[in-house]
């Protein structure tokens, strides 16, 4: 019976969302259970929910919805954010057969593994796969590092459903680390709910020395970081970005705002000075680094000033891209109160101009790559000599290759131009050196880190431990 259970597993949200749905959907292909869409009818359905907008809490419900109607009949689990928030409202609907909290995520598989016994008696895990487990890491692997927050953020409705920060411990996080090296797997991205907030209750280090462990202790090739607050940014965790390129040259970091006075009424622990200390220190000391950062319309008493604050702000920075999003009202949050609401005609229009902005920062950041060689990570074969590659400051190269590549091969390009919103290039290097398992000598490209062109010696042994679960 195992052979012909389907599943599915869908998420919404955040990156840890991500990380969580990508665990259970190998922990449940490990059982023998077949991963399938939506549209395969699964027996099986996982809905892994978030609710940090309305529209959050609207495409939630509406993947409810599509779950129960094709699976027919079968198991809707429903978890996440919404679950946690909503419970009583979904519990009532017809076809939801299991809630989880988002602190008894873990036990979905565990509850599915021991139905399964029941019926089918003792129960085997499959060998691994390394091809299928390569494939649901999406090329770059999602490590969940902790979750929880407790930042108090004015219009955030997070902590209160994904509850105080939690670390995962350090022996747990190599494991995992490890565990996706093993089937060729070269980049990992460190997510949580605030990865900054990580070891603050384990007393096993901050996240500057998880990153130096995982850079000491493990080979793999590439590290990089999920949303990062300018708080927790610190001298230590800055030198690594700067000075290791095996840490991505991308930092994702959160701005809301260019008004201090919209700062201080959202709660943010940072002024607009600090924030461009920071990220124009990270510009002058890692060329090529590419920053993004999130902007919030619309909040309580955000005058046409204020935006005009933050547009400045973002020329200024000169992000490399831009996510947007306009104030939505969560219950029980501080900006409730605040009053001083503003249209929502005036906040689509306010989104509108960033967007817009963000798009000519965008193309801007790519064509300062021109005449560059970046390291890419392969993902796509496009055909006739084409692929697609991600870089470690989070371009997408379109690159032309006069030898077969593969999925997760590692290569270096020569970037020639830009096409509208395209970045093209060619192979200028073999793919992947590292996995030879030989001692090779590489040439570092112009743009390293120190600006100069050096060379080294490498040693990269193949792993061929097994995966430990």
């Amino acid at each position: 019976m195992k052979g012909r259970i389907r599943f599915n597993v869908s998420t919404l949200g955040c990156r840890t969302n991500l990380a969580e749905a990508d665990r259970m959907t190998k922990e449940l292909e490990m059982l023998g259970l077949e991963h399938v869409t939506l549209e395969g009818n699964p027996h099986l359905c996982i809905i892994n929910t978030c609710t940090v907008t309305q529209q959050s809490d609207r495409k939630s419900r509406h993947l409810i919805r599509q779950a129960i109607s094709h699976t027919k009949g079968g198991e809707v689990i429903v978890t996440g954010c919404y679950a946690d928030r909503q419970a009583e409202l979904l519990r009532s609907i017809p076809g939801v057969t299991s809630l989880y909290r988002n602190q008894d995520k873990e036990k979905i598989v565990v509850d599915i593994r021991r139905e399964l016994e029941r019926w089918e008696g003792s129960l085997t895990l499959k060998a691994p796969d390394r091809r299928r487990v390569l494939e649901l890491t999406h090329t770059r692997a999602l490590v969940k590092i902790q979750e929880g927050c407790d930042q108090g953020c004015a219009y955030c409705i997070v902590p209160s459903v994904r509850g105080k920060p939690r670390s995962l411990g350090l022996d747990q996080i190599l494991q995992e680390v490890e565990g996706l090296i093993w089937p060729g797997c070269k980049e990992i991205v460190l997510t949580g709910t605030n990865i900054g907030k990580f070891g603050q209750d384990t007393g096993e280090g901050d996240l500057a020395e998880l990153i130096k462990v995982l850079l000491e202790r493990t080979e793999i090739a590439r590290i990089r970081l999920s949303s990062l607050e300018l708080n927790y940014l610190s001298p230590h965790l800055r030198s690594l970005v700067m000075e290791d390129r095996r840490v991505c040259r991308h930092l994702h970091i959160p701005l809301q705002s260019g008004s201090d006075e919209m700062l201080r009424k959202m709660n943010r622990s940072y002024t607009v000075d600090q924030f461009v200390e920071i990220t124009q220190e990270m510009q002058e000391k890692v060329p090529g680094l590419a920053l993004s950062t999130d902007l919030m319309v619309g909040f309580p008493g955000e005058t046409e000033r204020d935006f005009e604050l933050t547009c400045e702000l973002v020329r200024k920075i000169g992000f490399a891209r831009l996510h947007v999003f306009k104030f939505s009202e969560r219950p029980g949050t501080p900006a409730l109160a605040l009053g001083e609401k503003v249209e929502e005609e005036t906040k689509s229009r306010r989104s509108r101009c960033l967007m817009e902005l963000g798009e000519k920062l965008a193309l801007n950041f790519k064509q300062t790559q021109v005449g560059q060689i970046l390291e890419l990570l392969v993902e796509k074969d496009s055909g006739e000599g084409r692929y697609i590659g991600m870089s470690d400051n989070y371009l997408r190269v379109s690159f032309w290759s006069p030898r077969a590549l593969h999925r997760g091969d590692l290569a270096r390009v020569l970037v020639k131009a830009t096409r509208g919103a395209e970045v093209q290039g060619e192979l200028v290097a073999s793919p992947d050196p590292r996995a030879a398992g030989t001692a090779i000598t590489v040439v570092e490209p112009i743009n390293n880190r120190q600006g100069e062109q050096r060379c080294k010696e490498s040693w990269w042994p193949r792993r061929t431990q097994e995966r430990r679960f």
